[in-house]
């Protein structure tokens, strides 16, 4: 394929066709010259859901994928360009082999979005031609690029009854199909205040609102020097960069100390300030000072909420 600027695929919402025909969705906003940060989301047409389950794939059957980097002390996954046949950008519309409501139900959501001032896009499974029985429409925006706070647009979406709350049992359902590393108490809690996951029509909508600026860029991607096993309570001081993907907040652990703590999953996009979550996973200590935590590659349990609004 021809040459590529890794730099602008390298953003969620973005999917990749390797050489095997798998397709992985690309992860993060860190970029590696001539390689993909990427997790496999459908191997010989088995679609992965969990991150520890598409970890497991790549080291059996993709470790020579597997490299350290500067911004991580730990092996991830990237892909070099060259085992990538296709790549499937976000989208205004559905692929073209997908037939039935979920097509008209996706257009029209996408349509009422950009009217209240989102540059939208479908992407997963609706944009690389997977769809089943379980899809959802999958949505991403790029707030960078159009600098859109989606908090009070969502609100007056659900408080119109446009856009639905999840019931129970989707709640559940969703739990049992992704749910790890957050306990399920607490994934039901941050689900019911959530402005990413909910109904639209038939259909459990996931919106994705990515903030790939170089202010996130210098949080997440600067050089770890080490990282240690850690154990430990945070309060959540400001969430103004909650919202987003990678999902970053300001906290205090019990020392009083500042950390950041960042995600690039959706459960843990609706934290709040006020929330105390506690986890246990690595701290990593950067090169200027700073300490922060991968709460996608922790376990933690929401001890104090702030609120369910």
């Amino acid at each position: 394929m021809p040459r590529m600027d890794v730099s602008e695929i390298q953003r969620e919402g973005f999917y990749i066709e390797l050489i095997d025909d798998s397709i992985w969705v690309v992860k993060g906003c860190c970029s590696i010259n001539d390689r993909v940060i990427a997790i496999p989301r459908v191997v010989n047409d088995v679609k992965i859901k969990r991150l520890g389950e598409a970890m497991k794939v790549v080291a059996e059957r993709y470790s020579r994928y597997l490299m350290r980097t500067e911004f991580s002390q730990e092996y991830i996954p990237a892909v070099p360009i060259n085992d990538i046949k296709h790549i499937y950008k976000p989208s205004k519309r559905v692929c073209d082999k997908i037939h039935g409501e979920i097509v008209d139900s996706a257009h029209e959501l996408l349509k009422i979005l950009d009217e209240k001032g989102f540059n939208a896009f479908l992407t997963g499974s609706l944009i690389y031609c997977g769809v089943d029985e379980s899809s959802d429409i999958d949505i991403v925006v790029y707030v960078d690029d159009n600098n859109v706070d989606p908090r009070d647009i969502i609100k007056d979406l659900l408080d119109k009854n446009i856009l639905i709350r999840l019931s129970d049992d989707e709640t559940r359902n969703i739990i049992e199909k992704v749910s790890e590393g957050l306990d399920p108490l607490s994934h039901i809690v941050l689900l019911k205040r959530s402005i990413h996951e909910f109904r639209f029509r038939n259909h459990v909508v996931s919106m994705r609102y990515v903030n790939c600026s170089e202010f996130v860029k210098k949080l997440i991607c600067s050089e770890v020097k080490e990282y240690r096993y850690y154990e430990d309570s945070f309060e959540i001081i400001n969430d103004d960069l909650g919202v987003y993907t990678p999902s970053i907040y300001f906290s205090r652990n019990s020392l009083g100390e500042e950390i950041v703590l960042y995600s690039h999953r959706i459960r843990y996009a609706n934290l709040r300030s006020g929330d105390v979550i506690r986890c246990k996973g690595y701290i990593e200590y950067i090169i200027d000072g700073s300490k922060r935590f991968n709460l996608d590659r922790a376990t933690c349990s929401l001890e104090k909420s702030s609120s369910m609004l």
